[in-house]
């Protein structure tokens, strides 16, 4: 099962959930639910966000718009600071 299949199996479950009575349990279910999709979002690599600099590109995570590096650092497989996995231009060619 792919990242993105579990995903829309998780969100169908949250969509046809049932509500048990318990309040506790059911804000405990909707929170690990959500927390579930936002780590598996993560995982589905995501092309970094290029912005002008004075001497080139910045170069900045797509969820949380942390800056990464420049132009020239494209070693770094996730964002340092929330975790999104990256895409870099010369991983789509």
């Amino acid at each position: 099962m792919t990242a993105s299949e579990a995903i829309e199996w998780l969100k169908g479950i949250e969509k046809n959930y049932i509500h048990g009575g318990d309040e506790f349990f059911d804000n405990a279910r909707k929170i690990a639910i959500s927390t579930a999709i936002s780590a598996l979002e993560k995982q589905i690599p995501k092309e970094v966000i290029s912005q002008p600099y004075f001497y080139g590109q910045e170069l900045h995570c797509p969820f949380c718009n942390f800056l990464i590096g420049w132009e020239y650092e494209i070693d770094k497989d996730y964002c340092r600071k929330c975790g999104q996995k990256l895409l870099w231009e010369s991983d789509t060619e």
